[in-house]
């Protein structure tokens, strides 16, 4: 979503190069979920249901973000 949302390629960067560009650019921290998903799919690590809701949490704002969708309180 990132490269699609900023046409910027970001194939080859490390997690917290990655996590540095969308915060700077989009105002997104996304720390949390590159974190989990490092422990995850190299660390062989299973998260506990309330980080996978925390990390979710943190996925839906940022998706909302970066994808230019964050909604206007007054359209709900």
């Amino acid at each position: 979503l990132l490269e699609i949302s900023s046409k910027t390629r970001l194939k080859g960067c490390t997690p917290d190069e990655i996590c540095s560009y969308a915060d700077k650019n989009y105002n997104a921290h996304i720390q949390p979920v590159a974190q989990l998903f490092e422990q995850t799919c190299f660390g062989g690590y299973s998260p506990t249901d309330d980080e996978y809701k925390a990390v979710y949490s943190v996925y839906k704002s940022s998706w909302k973000a970066l994808s230019g969708k964050v909604k206007d309180k007054k359209n709900k």
